[in-house]
């Protein structure tokens, strides 16, 4: 079972991706933050650039539905997102799956890492304001360059899903708690 700190964080992630506040989170919602991170980086709905990030956005939907939806009714609830995210195994392997979900969805220019322009955009589609968005920057960003690097990128994921460090900058991977 997770400290309570850990499933804080899982429940902001579940909040952020629960667009229309109905307590439960399917397709829906998913589309509609990759259609909101679409139109956060100036891409035209309809445009190639849009329509992939929304697809993008359903595949993992897809992905999260096959492995937390346990009632099978097509949605995941809050207790089934954070049983989900409690069950994955603190390995490299997971870590370094989400990393590269994390870049392949954040890191729209393609040089393997992520600006705060990009950040922004991308917590901009989960509805976090600007001022919270470049605070979580801050943090995240560990050597100051003004880019999250991947490597880390690997530390903020791993603090963030496993650890229980309230002060960790990966705390603030989705912006503030």
């Amino acid at each position: 079972m997770s400290t309570q700190f850990r499933q804080r964080k899982f429940a902001k992630v579940f909040d952020l991706y629960d667009v229309n506040k109905d307590g439960y989170i399917d397709a829906a919602d998913y589309a509609r933050v990759g259609e909101g991170l679409g139109t956060a980086t100036g891409s035209a709905p309809g445009s190639a650039g849009y329509e992939k990030m929304r697809s993008d956005y359903l595949e993992y939907w897809d992905q999260l539905r096959l492995g937390a939806d346990t009632d099978h009714d097509g949605r995941v609830s809050q207790a089934e997102f954070v049983a989900h995210y409690e069950t994955l195994p603190a390995i490299k392997e997971t870590i370094l799956a989400v990393v590269q979900g994390i870049l392949r969805l954040t890191d729209r220019d393609g040089d393997g890492k992520i600006s705060q322009a990009e950040f922004a955009a991308d917590l901009q589609a989960h509805n976090v304001e600007a001022p919270a968005a470049a605070e979580a920057f801050s943090h995240l960003d560990r050597n100051g360059d003004g880019f999250i690097d991947t490597d880390e990128l690997v530390l903020n994921v791993e603090e963030f899903f496993f650890g229980d460090d309230e002060q960790a900058p990966g705390s603030w991977l989705f912006g503030p708690l």
